[in-house]
């Protein structure tokens, strides 16, 4: 991801070149596609929520009946309408990596969804701002779990080859649930009766639905199973998705030695307490203080302005008529055409508005699980994502709450903020982040320890591939004599 990562050192590059001679396309392998369809449908979903939620509240706020409903919110009480989704993941982030590490990536990601489909209906049932808020806060005390476990099931269970497409498009599929949602409410928005915005607020529930159905068809992340002492069944998804390709049976064998060799190295180093980890060593707390800031930087680089108050950014360049703002809306979020406009200075506006988006997601919005998936070793990757979530929240709850107090108080001077700010992170990723690219989750463990963990690693993949091949010797003797005896022969 950086520009800048030489200090750091990776592990055993074997598996790597296996991958890279595998010429075999992933629509060539039966197993391998259907997985992917699979994580698809009940793992990218989760980020369908999460766009479809703030595009919904960003279009509300141009639908009368819920101004109307809601006494007109404006400044504090809008900051908190948004808001409170975030303080309801700041209340979950805590309990997250104890209850993936018991039920697994897959059942947790369920849970979550059951949450998040209650909140959904709880939503859509408001009678009163208190019971929206409340549903605000269960959506987002189900989010963070959902997040956590489908962006680290997707990067452990998908081929190395496409592991950084398929966590990529974790976080690009935001822009689904945000195009849903923006075209839902443009076609709801003027119904004169409160469900233009009841159902779309309903819809947000759709997302878990998907989730829902489609989970229990996953296979559980075979790096889980091996820490709860489950290799065997563990080896058999590796072996059912992963031995498709070139030297195929030869990556399953040395996949599954790496990451037996890794958790049991990641299992003597780590704490008792699940949060000691934070602050255990130089090296983690190196990693946890990188996913801390880039929680920060993915929320505090301007797209909190668009993603919640762009009736309030249109309103600075005297777009007011709410048929118009539905139109941006929908229209920037599928990065579509204009074909509405009333001010010379809206045309500026609107033009760099949609040159920022593409930058935005290139870099925060694609790479940013991809990135955290690749940066953590099992063990404490849900704690990363979760610090990393822990960051997003407070800089969402931050901003949802103070910008549009700060738009009505300072206008367009408030972007000027951000420009500076945007420098900082420039500087912080240039120099701070390391290079991850190309290379397996194993060998990327412990690339910030010293090179004598590493070596230990690497002696007991030898051992694990060592002992692998005694036992497939023995099996195919024992096999031979049965054979033999079976014939009659000496």
């Amino acid at each position: 991801m950086a520009i800048i990562g030489a200090e750091e050192e990776h592990g055993d590059s074997r598996m790597t070149e296996l991958a890279k001679a595998d010429t075999i396309k992933w629509y060539q392998k039966p197993n391998l596609h259907l997985l992917y369809v699979i994580l698809i449908l009940c793992g990218l979903g989760v980020e369908w929520t999460s766009g479809f939620d703030s595009s919904m509240m960003n279009s509300l706020q141009a639908v009368k009946s819920w101004v109307d409903y809601f006494d007109n919110p404006t400044k504090g009480r809008l900051g908190l309408l948004n808001a409170m989704y975030s303080l309801g993941s700041l209340c979950a982030i805590p309990f997250i990596p104890t209850i993936s590490h018991y039920l697994g990536r897959g059942r947790t990601t369920l849970l979550a969804s059951v949450i998040m489909s209650m909140g959904a209906g709880l939503q859509a049932g408001a009678r009163n701002s208190d019971m929206f808020l409340a549903s605000r806060w269960v959506l987002g005390f189900g989010i963070p779990f959902a997040i956590v476990n489908a962006s680290s099931l997707i990067g452990e269970l998908s081929y190395v080859n496409e592991r950084p497409i398929m966590t990529s498009l974790f976080n690009a599929s935001w822009f689904v649930g945000a195009i849903v949602a923006a075209g839902t409410t443009y076609g709801t928005f003027q119904m004169k009766s409160t469900w233009a915005w009841r159902l779309p607020s309903l819809l947000q529930l759709v997302p878990s639905f998907f989730q829902i159905a489609f989970m229990p068809f996953c296979p559980e992340s075979p790096r889980w199973l091996i820490s709860k002492d489950r290799g065997d069944e563990a080896f058999a998804i590796l072996n059912k998705y992963h031995s498709e390709g070139i030297g195929g049976e030869e990556f399953v064998r040395l996949e599954y030695a790496q990451i037996q060799s890794t958790i049991a190295q990641e299992k003597e180093l780590a704490s008792r307490f699940v949060w000691a980890d934070v602050i255990r060593d130089a090296p983690m707390r190196k990693r946890f203080t990188i996913a801390a800031v880039m929680g920060f930087f993915t929320q505090w680089s301007g797209n909190g302005l668009l993603s919640f108050y762009m009736k309030k950014i249109l309103a600075l360049v005297n777009i007011t008529d709410d048929h118009t703002v539905q139109k941006i809306i929908l229209s920037n979020t599928c990065w579509g055409l204009i074909n509405a406009n009333s001010s010379r200075a809206a045309i500026p506006v609107l033009v760099f508005i949609y040159v920022y988006s593409p930058f935005y997601n290139i870099g925060w919005n694609a790479l940013a699980y991809t990135y955290l998936v690749e940066l953590f070793p099992f063990q404490q990757c849900s704690q990363g994502i979760a610090v990393e979530q822990l960051s997003v929240r407070a800089a969402v709850f931050f901003n949802t709450y103070v910008n549009p107090i700060a738009l009505d108080s300072i206008g367009w001077k408030y972007y000027i903020v951000y420009c500076v700010w945007i420098m900082v992170e420039i500087l912080a990723v240039y120099f701070f982040f390391p290079e991850t690219h190309n290379r397996t989750l194993e060998e990327l463990s412990f690339m910030f320890e010293e090179k004598e963990v590493r070596d230990k690693v690497q002696n007991n993949v030898d051992k694990v591939l060592q002992l692998e091949l005694e036992e497939m010797a023995y099996i195919h003797t024992a096999i031979a004599d049965v054979c033999h005896s079976s014939r009659g022969l000496p």
